[in-house]
């Protein structure tokens, strides 16, 4: 019996176990601080942080606060049809860090290393404006929806009111001025205070003899 290639067996088979023991381990370090910094910088862009913490749901909501239909992130799962989720979630990624005032460079960050990108939004001082962006993907309709402006109250006693109404001066009949006084009836006695007729011319003196 070789004892030899026994015992090389045996730490072969302990290392490997070992290494997918560390992968495993760093993995799930990865995807908790991943998680929690998505919650945080979901709970900036209004969006309940727990989402953050579900497998492929998270990924959902990302394409969905950045204007895109949240299914893309089942298409992940699509054999050569999967980069085109990732495209998608690289848009959406854009769009929200418009959203936080940040330039394309934050895109290259995400799409190179994520964790550094979500750690720096999640702990940084930038804060989500979604006037700066588009508004998010609504599923329920299948449309985006956009922002509504808050309706103020309606203040009755400080409101302009409109000028009194004032009515327009009467017209004259036509053919009668208004600077000239209206005869009397025909025939009718002058009145007091009528205007005279003017006298007649006096009448030439006589030629000096």
């Amino acid at each position: 019996m070789d004892y030899t290639t026994t015992n090389t067996d045996g730490s072969t088979a302990g290392i490997l176990a070992i290494f997918f023991l560390a992968e495993l381990l760093f993995g799930a370090a990865f995807y908790v601080y991943f998680s929690y910094t998505l919650s945080k910088i979901f709970q900036k862009a209004g969006v309940e942080g727990w989402k953050a913490w579900v497998p492929v749901y998270n990924s959902w909501t990302i394409l969905e606060l950045g204007g895109y239909a949240g299914w893309w992130a089942l298409v992940a799962f699509v054999p050569f049809v999967n980069i085109v989720s990732v495209v998608f979630l690289i848009l959406a990624v854009h769009n929200i860090n418009k959203g936080f005032g940040k330039e394309v460079g934050y895109t290259v960050l995400y799409a190179l290393l994520p964790y550094v990108w979500s750690g720096i939004l999640a702990w940084g001082s930038a804060r989500f404006d979604p006037s700066l962006t588009v508004a998010p993907y609504n599923s329920a309709n299948g449309a985006f929806t956009m922002p509504t402006q808050p309706q103020q109250p309606y203040d009755k006693q400080n409101s302009p009111q409109p000028p009194p109404y004032v009515s327009p001066p009467q017209s004259q009949p036509y053919g009668v001025s208004q600077s000239q006084p209206t005869p009397p009836p025909y025939g009718a006695p002058p009145q007091f205070g009528a205007p005279q007729p003017p006298a007649p011319p006096a009448p030439p003196a006589p030629p000096a003899v």
